[in-house]
């Protein structure tokens, strides 16, 4: 296929079949273009900022689609431990367009509240909230469906109650693998992998005893082994996970101990990038509600319940919670590291005494 962005006589080059490629129809422009219409217009009384609402809420459903596009590949590949790399730049590549999307809020912010209001009663029901695509990227990341923040005290469900297509696309990613049941499972991996997580457990396990031990005082003793003790009983790990504390597993929580503590390791460098990716993505879907937040209260205050009847701005704020956040677990990880000179002086008494 000749290059879209070539002129018609060079993209005749190639060939017969080449001969109506041009950028125009291949994107199909024309098409593109004729999607954005104001319900204001079509009322007599057009208003100049609806065009604006329009195509950025347009832009975002583009760049939602490649972000499901981009997350449901990481899925797949990680089922293969060779594929890591790729899954590693596809990941990065939706977290990369998630970010870029928040750039988008300070467009709709250009609009001040008046100019706002001229359309905002002409949209009623819709909503931003029946954006499903959006609803989509949280069931495929790992949002369960009782984490959500309900919709008026009932199932965020009962928005699309009307359109059986996407009801139907609910139970599917709701079913489906999610991202985080599937990084669990690759942490297992590689946790499992030529017993490299069992062997830096132990050498984890004398380091984590040592560190407490060396505390000053017993109430900073006392403090360190309470920080410490989930992690140091399989069954207080799985009543952390029964109370919603925890969403790995308990071997997949360390094998992300494990790749953390060793990242400066050439085989642990591409595994611990991806961790960092996963978290990054947590910190920007928090951070895109944030700037939906904010917009909304900039734009209509504090008190005015949006056009689908939600509370607004009060609904918007409990969507930022931690039940939200998929990847919590790898901050809390985070939490449990250990200076590398102490864990580095237990990995050679532990090769003296094998020598011995």
């Amino acid at each position: 296929m000749a290059c879209p962005f070539m002129n018609s006589s060079e993209s005749t080059k190639g060939g017969a079949d080449n001969q109506e490629m041009h950028y125009r129809t291949y994107l199909e422009v024309d098409t593109l273009l004729s999607l954005q219409k104001p319900v204001t217009e079509k009322k007599g009384n057009l208003c100049h900022d609806e065009h604006l609402f329009i195509t950025v809420h347009q832009v975002y459903e583009l760049w939602f689609k490649q972000i499901l596009k981009e997350l449901e590949s990481v899925i797949s590949l990680l089922q293969d431990h060779d594929s890591l790399p790729i899954a590693v730049r596809r990941l990065e590549r939706a977290t990369q367009i998630l970010e870029h999307t928040t750039t988008q809020f300070p467009l709709l912010e250009s609009m001040t509240p008046l100019d706002f209001r001229e359309f905002r009663d002409h949209l009623a029901p819709a909503s931003g909230f029946q954006s499903h695509q959006f609803r989509y990227i949280e069931n495929i990341v790992g949002v369960r469906p009782d984490d959500r923040v309900p919709y008026n005290r009932e199932n965020y469900r009962v928005v699309f109650k009307d359109h059986k297509d996407v009801l139907d696309k609910f139970d599917a990613t709701e079913k489906a693998t999610s991202l985080l049941t599937a990084v669990n499972s690759w942490l297992e991996e590689v946790y499992d992998k030529e017993d490299a997580g069992e062997n830096f457990w132990r050498i984890y396990e004398q380091t984590m005893k040592n560190f407490i031990g060396s505390k000053p005082n017993e109430e900073e003793k006392k403090a360190a082994a309470d920080k410490f003790a989930s992690l140091l009983d399989e069954e207080d790990y799985k009543e952390c996970s029964k109370r919603g504390d925890r969403r790995l597993s308990y071997k997949a929580f360390k094998s992300a101990l494990m790749v953390m503590m060793r990242r400066d390791e050439c085989k642990y460098s591409e595994p611990y990038r991806f961790l960092q990716l996963l978290v990054t993505l947590d910190v920007t879907l928090t951070k895109w509600r944030f700037m939906h937040l904010m917009t909304v209260q900039q734009l209509i205050g504090p008190a005015t319940a949006g056009t689908a009847g939600s509370s607004g701005v009060p609904y918007l704020k409990a969507t930022l919670g931690d039940p939200l956040k998929v990847f919590l677990d790898l901050s809390h990880v985070t939490s449990l590291l250990l200076p590398r000179p102490l864990l580095k002086e237990a990995e050679e008494r532990q090769a003296l005494d094998n020598l011995e």
